[in-house]
């Protein structure tokens, strides 16, 4: 999986396909934008192959126009910044899902690409525009999904102040349209190793916010969520506030909010303030008590981040070995079960009714037991970190944002 983010964006160089084959080229290749090259320039990034050779606008011009080659990309923009050629240019477009189901009515693309289902059966009466939307979208490999009002209502459940955010799909279905969209987007990632992937990736994500963050369950009860343009965590009851927690924090400051379980150092709710109050006071504890400048020996240092958008950067600044750190496990008729380890019945079928209070199912048992854990100590947002450290050592996998200042890296064994 890519190290930055599960919602990377696809880019392939497609081919007819009997001009491929009289070239003996592949119809279809996966392009990589990267800004780790040293053709990339002021952050507009490259496009490499799969052996990792530049391609650039003269190059693909050619491949168009001799060929008839186009990209199919989630972002032609980035696309043609990348190629060095003029926003709209021929031949780099976004892919279009067609299929037999859709009738333009109960089931139907959008401009954006999302795909929109209207259930028949719901409520009373046939009129399409009085039933709710079931909106579908895949962000990377990960499909998506959001329940809309009724048009003829709007956009906003009754009590929301904004449209209903996205939440990760866990399990595909098994077959039809909304599976078929799915094989459409995630051209190179199969079908039997979906769950596990989003297991891995999204075990504990409710929803995304608009600027794509997660928002989390929390043990016991409630969500976390972070505001608009700050990078600090807020615990709310249900997603209804964790709306009004993102667009307008101040409002959610005086709720009487249990702390969070969120790794060794949750910070009280009275110290932040204000947005900056927190990310600074965060900083600046970080900088206090760095730790270690180098994990133990034989596990890697983790590199620093740069994100374009409102995510920030994250930069490491050492490592802290924590003992006696309580560890929930999960185990099935007496075998222990991580996330993503691609056994059946998933980790989700407990952990999910454990979230949301609802009775646990037969087999499952949770233990708590103390372990000695690995840290590292960060300014900056250490949610931009955790693919990349899962990415860069296979005993890094679990790692996870715990609290503001902290990533949880690995188990250390005694």
């Amino acid at each position: 999986m890519a190290e930055n983010s599960v919602s990377e964006p696809r880019h392939f160089l497609i081919l007819p396909a009997e001009r491929a084959a009289a070239m003996g080229m592949s119809e279809q290749t996966k392009l990589t934008w990267t800004t780790n090259h040293p053709a990339s320039h002021y952050g507009m990034g490259v496009l490499l192959d799969p052996d990792e050779d530049l391609l650039d606008g003269a190059h693909f011009r050619e491949l168009r126009d001799t060929l008839g080659a186009t990209i199919e990309t989630d972002q032609p923009e980035k696309v043609c910044r990348a190629l060095g050629v003029p926003i709209g240019e021929p031949g780099i477009v976004r892919p279009v899902f067609a299929h037999k189901d859709l009738d333009g009515t109960w089931a139907r693309l959008l401009e954006d690409g999302t795909l929109e289902m209207r259930d028949p059966n719901s409520g009373q009466g046939w009129d399409p525009e009085g039933k709710p939307r079931h909106q579908y979208r895949v962000d990377g490999w990960l499909l998506k999904t959001r329940r809309l009002p009724p048009a003829s209502v709007g956009d906003r459940w009754r009590g929301f102040i904004d449209a209903p955010w996205w939440e990760p799909i866990l399990r595909l279905p098994p077959g039809g349209v909304i599976l078929d969209y799915w094989q459409f987007h995630a051209k190179d990632v199969r079908g039997f190793e979906y769950s596990s992937q989003a297991e891995s990736a999204a075990l504990h994500v409710a929803a995304y916010t608009p600027n794509g963050r997660e928002v989390r369950y929390v043990e016991g009860g409630g969500y976390t969520v972070q505001p608009e343009n700050d990078n600090y965590w807020l615990q709310v009851p249900d997603l209804e506030t964790a709306q009004v927690a993102y667009h307008h924090p101040e409002q959610i400051r005086g709720i009487d909010r249990p702390k969070t379980n969120q790794g060794p150092s949750a910070l009280p709710d009275n110290a932040l303030r204000t947005a900056l109050e927190a990310q600074n006071q965060s900083d600046r504890a970080a900088k206090q008590d760095p730790g270690s400048p180098m994990p133990p020996e034989g596990y890697p240092a983790i590199p620093d981040v740069t994100v374009e958008g409102n995510f920030g950067s994250a930069k490491v600044l050492g490592y802290h070995i924590l003992p006696n750190q309580k560890h929930a496990e999960w185990y099935y008729h007496g075998q222990l079960r991580e996330p993503g380890d691609g056994l059946e019945p998933i980790l989700l079928d407990a952990t999910m009714p454990y979230l949301t209070n609802k009775p646990i199912p037969a087999g499952w048992e949770r233990k708590e037991r103390t372990r000695t854990e690995l840290y590292a100590r960060l300014v900056g947002n250490p949610i931009l970190l955790e693919q990349r450290a899962q990415a860069l050592d296979h005993r890094y996998r679990h790692a996870l944002a715990t609290a503001p200042g902290w990533l949880f890296l690995a188990e250390l064994q005694d």
